[in-house]
């Protein structure tokens, strides 16, 4: 009996006893593993790269990109031959800094700031098309960007010719342009005064001082779309009342991409006038269709 007890004993205090012997082992042993496994690396990722905030609305071009646009202008007068006159205007500007852009310019929309008349750059057809002269004379003017965003504000002045036959007329442009914008809306307005610096008294073209105060109104429908009225007051500075003229037109330009852009318009040239015009009203109108496209 002695035997069996010492058996049972034994059976007993063994498990006991390996239990206990593992249980003062296991920290010495968690406490060595934890010093001979290696560390983990820990790997710093970079920040995303930080977009450029965009540029804020501005009259001028980014420094050193080139913005080119062709417009064919065409006549719609009543009782003229169709498309008379008809021509090819060309404009070229260069954005020499973030602030200043320069401009060589034959349209009328980009010497004077009105779509309403056609014939301007290099006419086509002759007489018989009721073109004057082959060439219809441009100008070379800067652009200096004051203020940008929601009100941007810029100062422009060049040198014109309004005339190259039967002879050369120069002129010194003055004015500013502002571009009002609220959300899909904006405002254009962009005067300019004409200085006649030669040929003041020629009889054949009279060459006398000009105001040209265009006036636009815009909304965007939708993000490449922009439909505009424009309208304004122009003419002679010299009894302005009597002999200046108040255009109306629509017109629509289309962003292709942030490169190309389409427009065309539609404009009552003289659809009111002072008393010494000519044939006012609805029969002098014309159409624009023009392209434009940008660098960078």
């Amino acid at each position: 009996m002695r035997l069996y007890a010492a058996l049972a004993t034994l059976v007993v205090l063994v498990p006991i006893a390996s239990a206990e012997r593992r249980r003062h082992v296991r920290p010495h042993v968690e406490a060595a593993r934890v010093h001979t496994e290696p560390p983990m690396r820990i790997r710093a990722l970079a920040p995303p790269p930080v977009a450029p905030p965009p540029r804020p609305a501005s009259l001028t071009l980014r420094s050193n990109a080139i913005q080119a646009s062709v417009t064919a202008e065409m006549g719609m007068t009543s009782g003229a031959p169709v498309a008379a006159p008809a021509s090819i205007a060309p404009d070229l500007s260069f954005g020499v800094t973030d602030a200043f852009t320069l401009s060589a310019n034959t349209s009328g929309s980009a010497l004077t700031g009105f779509r309403g008349g056609a014939g301007a750059g290099i006419c086509m057809g002759g007489v018989d098309r009721s073109c004057r002269v082959p060439f219809n004379g441009g100008g070379i003017e800067g652009l200096v960007s004051i203020a940008t965003g929601s009100a941007a504000f810029a100062l422009n002045a060049g040198v014109m010719w309004s005339a190259i036959e039967p002879s050369v007329h120069t002129d010194l442009k003055l004015g500013f342009k502002l571009k009002m914008s609220e959300g899909k809306l904006f405002a254009l307005v962009s005067p300019s005064v004409w200085l006649a610096l030669d040929d003041r008294y020629d009889r054949v073209v009279p060459h006398e001082d000009q105001l040209f105060v265009p006036i636009g109104l815009f909304v965007k429908p939708v993000a490449p779309l922009a439909l505009g009225i424009g309208t304004g007051v122009k003419g002679p500075v010299k009894h302005f009342a009597d002999r200046m003229a108040i255009p109306l037109g629509a017109s629509a330009t289309y962003a292709v991409d942030k490169h190309w852009t389409l427009g065309t318009s539609f404009v009552f040239g003289k659809l009111f006038a002072g008393s010494d015009v000519m044939d006012p009203g609805i029969d002098a109108r014309a159409i624009q269709v023009w392209v434009s496209v940008l660098s960078g």
